[in-house]
């Protein structure tokens, strides 16, 4: 069983690094083999189609986010110093490299329209795990009083989508001098002045 694991955890960043870089519409199971170094149909003994090797490369980048969340999660430092240690990790791992933003969006990857509600069925489970863990981190913030008194699962999604936009501005050429961890400081300090005057200032 080991052993068979092993060979589908080499098939699915074999698939990461190709789908990554060509595209899903342009990659080929063929290619998907060669990079793994197996032969065709030992790709097709773990997943079924095509369709099943892109949701388990992102079924797997999903479960890597969660344990590096879980992992930061046990250190003994400050529900801020956790989040901003995960909004690192994950820059700093699978997440950023080339195509990603792209093979994480199902559209922009171009699967047939047929696999989508295959695909939101596998991979919605993944995201509500996603929230709820980064919720679990933001909970004793607010407890504490480091964090606002807002929904631990709104601020939770709201970090993912932070994160999600420094991939953006990591991978885009968007003509701008802006670094990826710019959405975490505004996500953290907002975007008002902290010396607003009265009348401007919203009532948060």
């Amino acid at each position: 069983m080991k052993k068979t694991n092993g060979k589908r955890e080499v098939i699915l960043e074999a698939a990461f690094s190709v789908v990554a870089a060509k595209g899903y519409y342009e990659t080929r199971v063929d290619d998907i083999a060669r990079k793994a170094g197996v032969a065709k149909g030992t790709v097709y003994l773990h997943f079924k189609d095509k369709p099943d090797i892109y949701m388990g490369v992102v079924d797997w980048l999903m479960q890597k986010a969660l344990d590096v969340v879980a992992e930061i999660d046990s250190r003994p430092i400050s529900p801020r110093d956790k989040l901003s240690a995960v909004f690192s990790a994950w820059s700093e791992g699978v997440f950023y490299k080339p195509g990603v933003a792209a093979l994480m969006s199902m559209e922009a990857a171009s699967i047939p329209h047929k696999a989508i509600p295959r695909f939101r069925h596998v991979i919605a489970h993944r995201i509500r795990q996603l929230i709820e863990a980064v919720a679990r981190v933001i909970r004793p913030g607010i407890e504490s009083g480091q964090f606002r008194r807002l929904d631990p699962f709104v601020s939770s999604l709201a970090f993912l989508q932070a994160f999600r936009a420094g991939v953006f501005v990591a991978q885009r050429e968007l003509g701008m001098k802006a670094q990826h961890q710019a959405p975490l400081d505004i996500y953290f300090s907002g975007v008002l002045a902290r010396e607003s005057t009265p009348g401007n200032r919203s009532k948060l």
